[in-house]
């Protein structure tokens, strides 16, 4: 294959892979949250009450599949760090000792920045 065509698979299958990495990274964060709201034994159910577990749950949910896409990651980082900081404030009211709430904030900011300078460079050299 030649060199132009190996150019033209990876300019279509990048941002593929960058929506799966995202994809990834959002359910690995929110993986210990999304259990301790809605599992079998869920810690913080009875604390913030069912209907409050869910609607985070669903917050989260909906944050990990908007940051995955790449139209929406921006808002979907947004989504995402606004459930991880209810969540930890309820894990501490809890009693709980802090969670990896700067961690998982790390790993959003580090992919949303990514994504924003990849689209910052495409945009102002557009033949790169």
């Amino acid at each position: 294959m030649t060199e132009r065509g190996l150019d033209h698979w990876r300019m279509r299958l990048m941002p593929w892979v960058m929506v799966l990495v995202r994809l990834v990274a959002g359910w690995l964060v929110c993986r210990v949250p999304l259990i301790a709201l809605t599992g079998p034994a869920a810690l913080l159910r009875d604390l913030a009450g069912p209907a409050a577990a869910w609607a985070l749950a669903a917050l989260l949910g909906l944050g990990i599949l908007a940051f995955a896409w790449p139209r929406t990651y921006l808002a979907g980082a947004l989504v995402l760090a606004a459930g991880l900081g209810a969540f930890e404030w309820l894990w501490q009211r809890a009693g709980l000792p802090p969670g990896p709430i700067v961690g998982s904030l790390g790993i959003i900011a580090v992919l949303t920045l990514g994504e924003w300078l990849n689209r910052l460079v495409r945009r102002r050299y557009p033949g790169a």
